[in-house]
């Protein structure tokens, strides 16, 4: 099979997911004023929108969810996605059949923005940072 047939392949096999931006903020009307596309693809965005299983707040300086990562190795934590905040740093714990969230990082601990959050692979999490490093979190 050539390149352009395997990419081609790849491609019919992916299902993108439509998250609500720029018509939405979880549920919320997310009053975007600027119309980039017509109404019909609009109304077809807003149809197909997954909506999240979890909220949290806009406030108390917290602006930007990034991330959503499971532990693969580590049992304790296992149900659970972690997700941190983009301007404060705070690291929560979700599990979403239990209806449960924790937060298992403070805000303003990591002295910089966090950008992503993975699975080491080892039991603990790798959080990168607006300054270029990856800091490795153990968790309890």
């Amino acid at each position: 099979m050539g390149r352009n047939q395997y990419f081609t392949k790849l491609q019919r096999n992916i299902r993108s997911i439509f998250y609500g931006w720029p018509w939405y903020e979880s549920y919320f009307d997310a009053n975007y004023q600027n119309t980039p596309i017509d109404d019909d693809i609009k109304n077809q965005q807003i149809e197909n929108t997954f909506f999240p299983s979890f909220l949290y707040p806009h406030a108390n300086d917290y602006c930007a969810i990034i991330g959503g990562t499971n532990l693969n190795n580590f049992p304790k934590w296992s149900g659970y996605v972690f997700v941190g905040d983009f301007c404060t740093g705070t690291i929560w714990a979700i599990n979403t059949e239990k209806n449960s969230q924790l937060i298992v990082l403070e805000k303003n601990i990591i002295p910089y923005s966090i950008t992503t959050i993975n699975d080491s692979e080892n039991g603990t999490l790798l959080v990168g940072t607006t300054s270029g490093k990856i800091l490795e979190l153990t968790l309890p």
